[in-house]
This record gives structure tokens, C-alpha cells and sequence, in this order.
């Protein structure tokens, strides 16, 4: 029995992954930004911009990018946080 090296089985992965996402439509494109919640906050916060974020707007907006799965989470407790302390209206 031959043995799968730890590269080897990452690929396969990518391979099972990769087949799935085109079962089902969904494009795949290399993606070279990773989003979190500080950068969606600055993005939303107006306190927060700076030509920075709006530029890394852009990139992600003409680019793709991706985000954690614990992303959505996050942006929400900040959202909430804003809220709470005033930076921003449920309006």
C-alpha cells in the first residue's frame, strides 16, 4: 500500500473542493485578499475610513476576496458594539 504524503492529500482536497463548487456554478478564482471584520467595520463606520479601507474596497470589489467563516459574527458584535456606543443608528 502506497503511502499519501501530507502534500499529496492537499491536493486531493483542493481537488474534492474544487469539483464541488463547480457542480454547483460557483466560479473559481484565486483569491489573494482574506477580509475580516475590522476592515468590513472601517468599510461601514464612518469614523472609521480612510483612503486605506475604501482602496481595499475597491481591490475586493474589482478582485474577490474571501472571508472566515466566523466573519458574519463578527461584523454583527461590531455593529452591535457601534450601536451601543453611539457611533452609529439603527436608522
Amino acid at each position: 500500500m502506497a503511502r499519501t504524503s501530507a502534500k499529496d492529500s492537499h491536493r486531493n482536497a483542493e481537488g474534492r473542493v474544487g469539483a464541488y463548487l463547480r457542480r454547483y456554478g460557483v466560479p473559481l478564482r484565486p483569491v489573494s485578499v482574506v477580509i475580516d471584520s475590522s476592515i468590513t467595520l472601517a468599510w461601514v463606520l464612518s469614523d472609521e475610513r480612510a483612503s486605506s479601507s475604501q482602496q481595499m474596497l475597491d481591490f475586493v470589489v474589482d478582485n474577490g476576496g474571501c472571508a472566515p467563516a466566523i466573519w458574519p459574527l463578527e461584523v454583527a458584535n461590531g455593529l452591535q458594539q457601534a450601536v451601543r456606543r453611539k457611533r452609529m443608528t439603527l436608522q
